[in-house]
């Protein structure tokens, strides 16, 4: 997607009526107040937040809008207004009520705040693919006198591309830690809310494969490569935990089908990672609004759970 270096966020409203949508825009510094939204649409239905848009060089909080009209839309026909809320970091955002998308069809969310233009954003729900033929191994070893038990893990499974369409995928690795306390005969019991997840290494075996590294624990990749057939993916990892404190319940793999939004997106996180600190330059993001900025993407899940063996 292009790269356009502008002087005010006007003129990149002006190149949205322009081009697709679907762009990599920079933020300037110095911007005149504008809406950005984030939001996803799931099998749970959707959420969004909506807060006015600001630099990484800025320091301020971000002001969040709770006094915002949200609506979604299935091409021309209104289906609900989300109803705001708070999330599980206490933050406010905007949620449809008991109601699940269709796959591939997409949807238009609609912002409406005073003194602003109406933010519109379009996505879809891709259906999801799921994982065959998983396998998973571990072993555990600790040097003696050490309390710190290293996990080294090889995990592999396949998945079945659909055919005669463009497919996107983002793959996550997570292991759960709890801390613990002693029954009456010694056995470890895990303590509520006390959930935390493991710090993982992990690499694919076919570094030349379609899977690209996006964080510690997790990657992306399309079927450019593969359309329409059968892939193996394999990877080894490992990862630390000290047995005198923590326990560790399962082992998730989390395959999630992505529109292709959102896989732009996070690939343009990827970007930001490499440019410099020179605030001239803005933040490097995608953005697939009109009349805003921000992102509404579309994905399906589909989750491997696997216990360590010993």
């Amino acid at each position: 997607m292009p790269t356009f270096n502008i002087k005010s966020l006007l003129i990149v409203t002006a190149f949205f009526s322009l081009f697709s949508c679907e762009e990599i825009v920079e933020l300037p510094f110095d911007i005149d107040p504008i809406i950005e939204i984030r939001s996803r649409l799931s099998e749970s239905g959707l959420d969004a937040q909506v807060f006015l848009a600001k630099s990484a060089t800025d320091n301020t909080p971000t002001q969040y809008i709770d006094n915002a009209t949200v609506k979604v839309f299935k091409k021309n026909s209104f289906l609900q207004q989300l109803t705001l809320e708070i999330d599980e970091n206490e933050l406010p955002c905007y949620k449809t009520n008991n109601w699940v998308p269709e796959y591939d069809v997409e949807y238009t969310l609609v912002v409406e705040v005073e003194n602003f233009k109406t933010v519109t954003a379009k996505t879809i729900v891709p259906k999801p693919v799921s994982i065959e033929e998983p396998f998973f191994e571990n072993t555990s070893s600790s040097d003696v006198g050490s309390e710190i038990t290293k996990v080294n893990f090889d995990v592999s499974f396949n998945i079945t591309d659909p055919a005669a369409t463009s497919n996107y995928y983002h793959l996550s690795f997570y292991q759960q830690l709890y801390s613990y306390v002693l029954d009456e005969q010694g056995n470890p019991v895990a303590q509520e809310n006390t959930l935390e997840y493991a710090k993982i290494d992990i690499k694919t075996l076919d570094e030349s494969g379609p899977a690209e590294k996006f964080r510690s624990n997790d990657y992306l990749f399309n079927d450019e490569r593969f359309n329409g057939q059968l892939l193996r993916l394999a990877f080894k990892g490992s990862f630390e935990y000290d047995k005198s404190k923590k326990m560790p319940g399962q082992f998730f793999v989390v395959l999630r089908t992505v529109s292709e939004d959102y896989y732009l997106s996070e690939k343009s996180k990827l970007i930001q990672t490499n440019i410099d600190d020179d605030p001239v330059k803005g933040d490097v993001f995608f953005n697939n609004t009109n009349n805003g900025v921000g992102t509404f993407t579309g994905f399906t899940t589909n989750t491997n759970i696997f216990k360590l063996q010993g």
